[in-house]
């Protein structure tokens, strides 16, 4: 009988062999060779039987002859099965007679071959052909199965962040890329790898504001293909939810992700206070941790000190905000130097240079990259000489690596990244005519001086709070100051104090000069005019009011007159689909031309691509609101540049005043004012209190103080960037970007050979998707459908169970045409733009159909051992047969010394393990190499290769120069009874030939040349990493000091691990094969 045992289920199936009192005996068969067949001990209650389901392949051995046979089951009754074998031949047998690989890898295929297992070489050349694109993308994406899987343009800042975080054994960072630059790709992309490395036991909470929960499930399920365990393993969490119920689900966690992290820092609230105090207790006990913020340092060193403390208590405790300032105030010194370091500036850089070195005279590196870009300096020279722009760059590179605040904060500002996010075009003000505004302005001012003039202290500030919110209306709705003033008014007959002479008069006075429809009526009429003229060629308009109501209605007149280019966002339903959302209609559907947001709309939404248009119904008066609103285009996913129309009343001139101030003194519409939101809140602040007292005048006075080339805008942005050069990566060089982009651009031929594999080979149906117009007759997107036996059509090569457990991940049940018996994949395409125009997967390394068939490839050995004739027909004589062994090898760096030195430093974990298989393939790319030997072990000449063993098999003949026989089993069986002299010893031999190929490769130039190209590039990493980290050491003191000379000790032990990985590389046969070549046709009957 068969089963799958729990606590086992990674070995599949096994066969109970025996039994010991209330326990079984379970065989796990591996291959027909093995000596000592595994056999466990196991519980009955542990024991699950089953049925081998139809095309299980099984093995049989005739107990005649000792020869094994191998078939597939047609029909399993429970107690024995009907089994196909070569040549249609049915024989039932029972099950002590078969049995079934277990879920272990095929370790030396020359034992198949040994033992006359062999199939078609079709297989051999499908499987191979797949296994050489797959590890030719696993070497460009350096062993980052989740980069080329994921549906998103390859940006190398992005690649960049991802390579250090994965790489990392430690995966605990604050990703702080400036707003708009992608860090929900970076997060995105480590989350996904985190479900490739462990697709089964993983658990991830995000946990996020509830206005992005919608668009991180969007992210996740469009470009990274997570869709199967959203609700499930991974899990989006409201920020805003009760911290008992989160901490429940921490408590399970694997990965923690907290964006907007910044505000869970804060102190501002007692809810984010009891959240912090969750995170703070759990955080150190979840293996990965990103925090997401892109806040400067400046102005927030509470903030930034208690998200840092979340990634490492011990160097940052809560209890030390004195030191950190301190830390913060003297790093100022060194940033202003650093800011300098620009090829620009090159004809002044010597005494920047001599600054650097007499600040930090033990930094041995430093000094030596100094060295090498003085010379490079004299006389006049030239910004745009490569040398020089290189050697700058190395310079940055370690003052930032070595002098950041913190190792694991990950910074890439916009300056630094190109053509990633669109420019800001400025904005035009947008004059609309009407007849209210000055006199209810007039009303406003009468009632401020009367309260200015007679408030005092408590009283003072509820005014002057009261008088912001009038302005607040009167810039973003005018029709609700009526409401404001009965609001007042009913407050006032309970607490008449609070009053002050002559109020209740004022008060009836402006809300009598309101119309509530008048402003909303006459900027729709004349809005509804504009459209026309904006709304041209491939432009779209995003529409940002403050008021829901007034969202409303321009939606309704807007749609009479286009009623189906006009969208209405909302925040989508729990039950909404995400494709049917009105965000992605409108950035996916060129028929949707105009969105309509409010308030909600602010945060958490992706709009960018294209040309986009922003018209401001409204403005605010929190400026941090409006960089949210153009924040909403204004990012990764570069489109035109962004305009913004800003409509204003002409009769208001607290409009006029504020919009100068935004986007005079602010510049709010030509650049990201992101990093100013403190000095902006701070502002605000006073500016409350500052306006109620002097009214219009003191918006004056303070665009004068915050503006010009020396105000307190400029100040505040030249500290906060000479800050950020100290923490921010510096661009990958071209060299380091290595073979990804022309792999990756290389999309015909990965989808031939995944095609060739999965389709002509293992005969998974191939169902063509519907065709959109966006997608190109170059690369239509299909489905992989699976074909059960007796459904019409040739039978897909694996059985249903096998496919139904391994293929995780994979399977859309939602598809109106799949079913449980045939099951359809999510649609793929092969071309990157075709992926990211239409959300189709991505057959790549890492996607998890291509995964699946990659693990079903190592464990099944279909395509691992061929034998043929080959009749050469022209330029070869020989009549007697000559044996050519082919042994294809696969050759990656032996990770077990750097394994042993994370054991070593206690730093084993499942994820540090999966890092180091990363940096060995980052470092010493995996590649197959190819060795034929004769039958006396010599190599064959390239030449003779090329003409009759590197080719093409070919039963039909239709090459003239050659026509193949496939010797499969019992074809090579009787060929040895009818030649036992050719193929004495055959076992023994196929083992010598083996090992005289593995001979062969390991004197190969090219093995040499890897591991010496590899070495050097390792020891430059590692002298570079070790010397920035004792640069740091150097820098630092007492606990942070001994914490950061503990990483460096493990570093180098780890590097010494990878060295000698390198030299001493895994050395894997993947497929062998064996050639008669002769100048003869077959000389048997090729029928049983």
């Amino acid at each position: 009988m068969f089963c799958t045992v729990n606590q086992l289920e990674s070995l599949g199936r096994g066969k109970i062999v025996g039994w010991i009192g209330p326990n079984c005996l379970v065989e796990f068969f591996s291959e027909p060779s093995e000596i000592r067949r595994d056999v466990k001990t196991v519980s009955n209650a542990n024991i699950r039987p089953c049925k081998l389901g139809a095309n299980t392949r099984v093995y049989h051995r005739d107990e005649m002859n000792g020869l094994w046979w191998v078939g597939r089951v047609l029909e399993d009754d429970g107690n024995g099965a009907t089994v196909r074998f070569a040549d249609q031949n049915d024989v039932y047998c029972k099950h002590a007679e078969i049995f079934v690989r277990c879920k272990r890898p095929i370790e030396d295929p020359s034992a198949y071959l040994a033992s006359s297992i062999t199939e078609t070489p079709q297989y051999a050349e499908a499987r191979s052909r797949f296994l050489s694109s797959y590890i030719r993308q696993r070497g460009a994406a350096w062993g980052i199965s989740a980069l080329l899987s994921a549906v998103i343009e390859l940006e190398s800042h992005q690649i960049s962040v991802v390579r250090r975080i994965l790489n990392d054994p430690s995966q605990r960072y604050l990703l702080a890329d400036e707003v708009g630059l992608g860090k929900t790709i970076e997060a995105g992309l480590v989350i996904r790898q985190a479900v490739l490395d462990d697709p089964k036991h993983h658990r991830i909470i995000i946990l996020v504001p509830e206005s992005l929960r919608h668009q991180w499930c969007e992210e996740l399920n469009r470009r990274f293909g997570l869709r199967d365990f959203l609700d499930d393993s991974i899990l989006v969490i409201a920020q805003e939810d009760p911290p008992v119920e989160i901490a429940a689900k921490l408590a399970k966690a694997t990965m923690l992700v907290v964006d907007e992290a910044h505000h869970v820092a804060a102190e501002a609230s007692d809810r984010f206070l009891q959240l912090y105090d969750c995170l703070q207790a759990h955080a150190p006990l979840i293996d990965r941790l990103l925090l997401l913020s892109a806040t400067p340092v400046l102005r927030n060193e509470t903030g930034f000190l208690r998200m840092l403390h979340l990634l490492d208590p011990v160097m940052y405790p809560l209890d030390d905000e004195v030191r950190f300032r301190d830390k913060i105030q003297h790093r100022q010194v060194l940033a202003e130097s650093v800011a300098m370091l620009d090829p620009q500036n090159a004809l002044f850089l010597d005494s920047v240079l001599d600054d650097l070195q007499t600040k930090l005279p033990c930094d041995e590196r430093l000094h030596e990259l100094i060295g090498e870009l003085r010379p490079r300096l004299q006389g006049i020279p030239d910004e745009s000489n490569p040398d020089l722009v290189e050697s700058i760059r190395l310079l940055r590179a370690h003052l930032s690596e070595a002098y950041r605040l913190h190792r694991r904060i990950l910074r890439n500002r916009r300056k630094r990244v190109q053509l990633v996010t669109p420019d800001r075009a400025g904005g035009t003000p947008i004059k609309i005519r009407e007849t209210q505004l000055a006199n209810i302005e007039s009303s406003i001012e009468a009632w401020r001086i009367d309260a200015s003039a007679e408030s005092s202290g408590r009283i003072t500030d509820a005014l002057g709070q009261f008088h912001w919110r009038l302005l607040g209306a009167l810039l973003s709705q005018p029709g609700q100051l009526r409401n404001l003033c009965a609001e007042r008014l009913a407050a006032l007959k309970i607490s008449p104090a609070e009053s002050f002479p002559g109020e209740v008069a004022r008060l009836n006075e402006l809300a009598s000069v309101v119309d509530p429809d008048a402003w909303l009526e006459a900027r729709l009429d004349q809005f509804a005019d504009l459209i026309p003229h904006y709304l041209t060629g491939r432009t779209k308009l995003v529409v940002f009011c403050s008021d829901p109501e007034v969202a409303d209605a321009v939606y309704g007149r807007l749609a009479s007159g286009h009623p189906s280019a006009v969208v209405r966002y909302t925040l989508p339903s729990s039950d909404e689909g995400l494709e049917t959302s009105s965000s992605v209609r409108f950035t996916s559907q060129d028929v949707v031309r105009i969105i309509v947001c409010d308030r909600v709309a602010e945060e958490g939404l992706n709009l960018q691509g294209g040309a986009r248009l922003i018209v401001h119904f409204d403005l605010p008066m929190e400026p941090n609101r409006i960089e949210q609103r153009i924040g909403r285009v204004d990012r990764y996913g570069a489109g035109d540049p962004v305009k913004s129309l800003i409509l204003l009343d002409e009769g208001s001139k607290y409009q006029q005043h504020w919009y100068t101030f935004i986007a005079s003194v602010l510049g709010v519409f030509d650049r990201s004012i992101s990093s100013l939101q403190y000095l902006v809140e701070g502002e605000l602040q006073s500016l409350i209190a500052s306006v109620f007292a002097e009214g219009i005048d003191a918006l004056t006075a303070l665009g004068h103080r915050l503006g010009g080339p020396v105000g307190a805008v400029a100040t505040e942005l030249k500290l906060i960037d000479q800050q950020d050069a100290l923490d921010e990566l510096m661009p990958l060089a071209e060299v380091d970007l290595g073979d990804i982009f022309d792999v990756d651009a290389d999309w015909e031929d990965i989808r031939r050979a995944a095609t060739c594999w999965a389709n002509d080979t293992l005969l998974f149906e191939q169902l063509p998707e519907a065709r959109r117009a966006s997608d190109p007759p170059t690369d239509p997107p299909f489905r992989f459908r699976y074909q059960p036996p007796g459904h019409g059509g040739q039978a897909t090569l694996i059985a249903l169970s096998g496919f139904l457990d391994n293929f995780i991940g994979v399977l859309d049940y939602e598809h109106p045409r799949s079913t449980s018996l045939q099951p359809l994949s999510y649609p793929h395409c092969a071309r990157r733009q075709t992926g990211v125009r239409n959300g189709s997967r991505l057959i790549r390394y890492g996607d998890e159909f291509i995964e699946a068939l990659k693990s079903f490839s190592d464990m099944d050995d279909r395509g691992r051992s061929y034998a043929l004739w080959r009749h050469a027909r022209i330029d070869y004589a020989e009549a007697e047969p000559k044996f050519y062994f082919r042994f294809d090898f696969l050759v990656e760096a032996n990770l077990s010394e750097a394994e042993a030195a994370l054991e070593r430093f206690q730093m084993r974990t499942d994820t540090a393990c999966a890092a180091m298989a990363r940096r060995g393939d980052g470092l010493f790319p995996p590649f197959v190499d190819r060795i034929w030997v004769d039958e006396d072990g010599f190599e064959p000449s390239t030449d003779f290769i090329e003409r009759f063993l590197d080719l093409p098999y070919d039963k039909h003949g239709r090459n003239p120069r050659y026509v193949d026989t496939n010797l499969k089993s019992w074809r090579l069986r009787r060929l040895m009874e009818a030649a036992p002299d050719a193929f004495a010893n055959w076992d023994l031999r196929c083992v010598r030939m083996r090992d005289t190929a593995k001979e062969t490769l390991l004197a190969r130039t090219r093995l040499a040349d890897s591991k010496r190209a590899a070495l050097a590039r390792a020891r430059v990493e590692d002298e570079v990493r070790q010397a920035q980290l004792l640069a740091r050491i150097q820098s630092l003191t007492g606990r942070e000091s001994d914490l950061e000379r503990n990483q460096l000790e493990a570093e180098q032990a780890i590097s010494k691990g990878l060295y000698g990985g390198i030299s001493g590389p895994v050395i894997k046969v993947d497929v062998a094969g064996v050639i008669l070549l002769s100048g003869t046709p077959y000389p048997l009957p090729t029928t049983a």
